[in-house]
């Protein structure tokens, strides 16, 4: 099932960006636990935040986190993912977990756009394209990365 996150799940999202970060393009920049224990406590608190879990029996398979903020140019804001991610054992549960967060974002009314992002990557980027696509999302450019070594 897929429920907001407390306290008690950050352990298991910690083990699930771990998984994430294992697979993705930024291996080489390095996890630091403690600072993503205190990032995530900080997101589960904040009102600008919106955090969401894959709970399948007492198990945390995947995670998503969102924020708003102002946009640059406006008195307006924008919601945008800042991590989303489920496990092989969380498959099958990432479409709810994004529909569950652009109803977040619709909700609020200083929100004006929805940003959402394939930077990670990990996995499928066309599956994800296409499960934005079928959202309503419009693909607005490409992003890119200069790893360092």
């Amino acid at each position: 099932m897929i429920r907001e996150a407390e306290f008690k799940d950050i352990s298991g999202i910690i083990s699930v960006v771990k998984d994430a970060h294992g697979k993705s393009i930024s291996i080489s920049v390095p996890l630091d636990s403690k600072v993503l224990r205190k990032s995530l406590q900080v997101c589960i608190l904040s009102r600008e935040h919106y955090v969401l879990v894959v709970d399948l029996g007492g198990s945390i398979e995947g995670a998503f986190i969102g924020v708003t903020h102002q946009i640059w140019y406006s008195r307006k804001k924008q919601a945008a993912d800042l991590f989303f991610y489920v496990t092989e054992k969380g498959k099958g549960w990432g479409a709810k977990m994004m529909r569950r967060f652009i109803t977040w974002a619709s909700e609020d009314t200083g929100v004006k756009e929805i940003m959402l992002g394939i930077n990670s990557g990990i996995g499928d980027p066309e599956r994800t394209r296409k499960l934005y696509e079928r959202m309503g999302a419009i693909k607005i450019g490409d992003s890119f990365v200069l790893p360092k070594e």
